[in-house]
């Protein structure tokens, strides 16, 4: 299997759809609620692979409480599943969706992780990535307490010293010390690239929010020899990395939902560059297209 994804701190998501504005101190009456839906932004993007008809193995830590039916979710769906299970609980995460406003989430930061869960995940991670075949390793999404804030650095350097690619999706510190360990690919979005860079992007209009994310993405590159895909929203989206600097507007959409786009957007980027050859302007305009389908679903 080409690909490894890494989830430290999978959720238990659901969905609420208004039809009125969001109320602040107010009470908000649900009109849609949607099922429950197990996942976190590795097990996201292997799901979206295996649309694509690429194996993946699934990473990932599932907490004893609640953690049942999660498990048997993702066993069911026919991922290539490796799970550590721990003693705390699975961590639910609510997003409130609505036409009129800006749309809400409330995510919880997981429950701790003691020492000893830790050492058994490494040793797990250490075998998965050690394996005959070289893989694209995707570490991806928060991790909860216990873990050191530079545990993606590691998890960058083992497996690139194993011989792997790695793609790192994270943000706030987990991904300032992950770049550390210069993972060939990060997808931050345009508020986290800010943060580790320093550099103001724009608001305004997308062009003028596209070009300043453009340049802070260059920066980046340049420095640390890591491309970046940064996704912003309505804007679009930007590259920067060995194949040159590449803009992409976004295909406006009504959205009903957004849990994920990120994660389905950067699995359907890695497939058509990676697996089918296709250049990054090419693959950023077939990944906004089909992430503007999701969105409407």
């Amino acid at each position: 299997m080409k690909y490894v994804t890494v989830t430290l701190n999978p959720a238990i998501d659901q969905t609420y759809r208004l039809d009125s504005p969001f109320k602040e101190g107010g009470l908000n009456r649900a009109a849609e609620m949607s099922e429950l839906s197990f996942s976190g932004k590795g097990i996201n993007v292997s799901k979206a692979l295996m649309k694509f008809g690429i194996d993946s193995k699934v990473v990932c830590l599932i907490g004893q409480k609640d953690g049942d039916e999660m498990y048997s979710h993702l066993r069911d769906s026919n991922l290539n599943l490796f799970a550590l299970r721990t003693k705390g609980r699975v961590r639910r995460n609510v997003s409130v969706v609505s036409p009129f406003s800006e749309n809400v989430e409330i995510n919880e930061p997981g429950e701790e992780i003691g020492f000893d869960e830790i050492v058994k995940f490494f040793a797990l991670y250490d075998r998965m990535i050690k394996d005959r075949e070289k893989h694209t390793v995707v570490i991806s999404g928060s991790a909860p307490p216990g873990f050191r804030k530079d545990v993606y650095k590691r998890l960058t350097l083992e497996a690139k010293g194993a011989g792997n690619a790695v793609v790192l999706d994270a943000d706030g510190d987990l991904l300032k010390y992950g770049l550390e360990g210069r993972p060939d690919l990060i997808k931050p979005n345009g508020e986290e690239l800010a943060v580790i860079t320093g550099y103001r992007i724009d608001s305004g209009s997308d062009e003028k929010i596209r070009i300043s994310a453009l340049a802070a993405s260059t920066i980046i590159f340049e420095k640390t020899g890591t491309e970046v895909l940064c996704t912003l929203g309505e804007a679009g989206s930007v590259f920067a990395g060995r194949d040159g600097k590449f803009e992409c507007p976004a295909v406006k959409t009504e959205i009903k939902r957004f849990k994920g786009a990120g994660d389905y957007y950067l699995a359907r980027f890695l497939y058509e560059r990676c697996e089918r050859g296709a250049s990054v302007p090419e693959a950023m305009r077939i990944a906004t297209e089909k992430v503007s389908a999701y969105l409407k679903n």
